[in-house]
């Protein structure tokens, strides 16, 4: 089943809430047991009023937990969006029909598109960490570079 942004925050922030909520209470049901006292509401108000930990954490920690929760959905949702660029990205540069490669500042080729492949008939994946000089004449390379580098978009 796939979420919503909407409601993937409400579900985190619910779950947080609940989990904060369950918390306290498992604190306090530790406390009652350790005391020997039974489960009335006269002996948890006593140990809840005896611990002041635990009254703060009866109102603090399912607001902290919630949060948590809708942090973890926001989270979430920037990855899911950062995976589906990506994947755009990488659909427009490898549908390309012109060789395309990345080279760092060395030189070196760091990545290229499927036309890379069809055109030379390199395997794209043997060409990383490959200099780019080693494929091209350095007079055809260095117009292209000097074009590319200098020419503001």
């Amino acid at each position: 089943m796939k979420f919503n942004k909407i409601q993937m925050h409400i579900f985190s922030t619910g779950l947080g809430f609940i989990f904060g909520t369950l918390f306290p209470i498992v604190l306090i049901s530790l406390d009652i047991n350790e005391f020997g006292l039974s489960f009335t509401v006269e002996d948890i108000t006593e140990v809840v009023l005896s611990q002041r930990v635990h009254i703060f954490g009866i109102f603090i920690f399912p607001l902290l937990f919630a949060l948590n929760g809708f942090l973890i959905s926001l989270n979430q949702i920037k990855k899911i969006k950062i995976n589906e660029n990506a994947t755009y990205l990488s659909s427009i540069f490898n549908s390309m029909t012109e060789m395309l490669f990345v080279i760092d500042k060395d030189g070196i080729i760091k990545q290229s598109n499927n036309a890379v492949q069809s055109i030379l008939g390199f395997n794209k994946d043997k060409l990383i960490n490959t200099q780019i000089t080693d494929l091209f004449d350095d007079k055809s390379l260095e117009l292209s570079i000097n074009f590319n580098f200098n020419t503001k978009i």
